[in-house]
Parts: structure tokens; C-alpha cells; sequence
């Protein structure tokens, strides 16, 4: 039975591993759109809506106030291990709107440097292979949010080097 379980692990990070690697990160010119208002709430706006950013209390202040298309980003780059949390991240599904978040996460981490350290290609990978996991209910307790910690930046982009090799 456990031997069975094993095998059916491995043949997921395979699938996903295959998947991911697939669906490469071809950096194309993404332009988010960017809030230039002071009256916002939001860091920016996406192509789908808008995308809000900071600690749990100012994302619990927003309930009820952010629209279906928003998106809610916790801010743990203070943390031991930094990260980025997207809350229910698996509602984002589209290629294009997906690079266009991560396009904002970097230029926030470009205004407001911290130790958090992501490349745009595994972020975008790692969120691919969680939408998967949650689509197909794979654990959906660790898969409807990506949190994008630094200690899943080589976890990324050895998944994918095991493919090729």
C-alpha cells in the first residue's frame, strides 16, 4: 500500500514537473497598470482587476470592499523565510494575467526592497503547478493560496532541471 502511495506521488511531480516545464516563462513584454492616485487602496491594477498588498490586518480591512477580480496578497517578506501569499490564487487561471501579478510583485519588491529574492520565471511555475494540484484536489488546503517563499526559488528550478535531465 505505502509503495502504491510513493508511485502516485511520483508520477504527480512527474506530470507536474512536465507541465511546468511546458508551460516556460517566455518573457514577453507584460505592462501592468499601475494606480497613480493617492485615494487607492490597491498597489495596481492587472488587465482583471486590482491587487492589494500588505499584512493580514489590512487584507481582513478589506472583506467586502475588494471586487470578484481582486487580488489579495499577504506580505510576509519580514518573515525568516520571505514570501509573498497570494490568497486564493487558483482563481487566477490565465496565463496573461498571472505574469501580469507577478510583474507587480517584482515592482513592489523593487520599491520596497526586502530580503525576498524570486526570479519571475519560478514564481509563474510555481503558481502553474498549484492551480494543477488544485484543480485535480490534490491537498487543497496547501493549494488554493501560492506562497511564494525564497526557500521554493531552487525548489523551481531543480523540478524543472530534473526534467531535462
Amino acid at each position: 500500500m505505502k509503495k502504491i502511495k510513493i508511485f502516485k506521488k511520483n508520477i504527480l511531480i512527474f506530470v507536474l514537473s512536465s507541465i511546468a516545464l511546458t508551460s516556460s516563462y517566455q518573457k514577453e513584454e507584460v505592462v501592468p497598470y499601475y494606480v497613480v492616485t493617492l485615494n487607492e487602496d490597491a498597489f495596481g491594477d492587472y488587465s482583471n482587476g486590482s491587487v492589494y498588498i500588505g499584512n493580514e490586518k489590512y487584507l481582513e480591512s478589506l472583506k467586502g470592499l475588494d471586487e470578484d477580480n481582486d487580488v489579495l496578497v499577504l506580505d510576509g517578506r519580514d518573515s525568516d523565510d520571505p514570501y509573498m501569499r497570494i490568497l486564493n490564487s487558483y482563481v487566477v487561471d490565465d496565463e496573461k494575467q498571472m505574469k501580469e501579478i507577478i510583474a507587480l510583485l517584482c515592482e513592489y519588491e523593487k520599491m520596497y526592497p526586502s530580503s525576498w529574492e524570486r526570479m519571475e520565471d519560478t514564481l509563474y511555475r510555481e503558481w502553474v503547478v498549484h492551480n494543477i494540484c488544485h484543480f485535480i484536489h490534490y491537498e487543497t488546503n496547501r493549494t488554493t493560496d501560492v506562497d511564494f517563499n525564497n526557500a521554493d526559488e531552487s525548489l523551481y528550478k531543480k523540478l524543472v532541471f530534473k526534467v531535462l535531465d
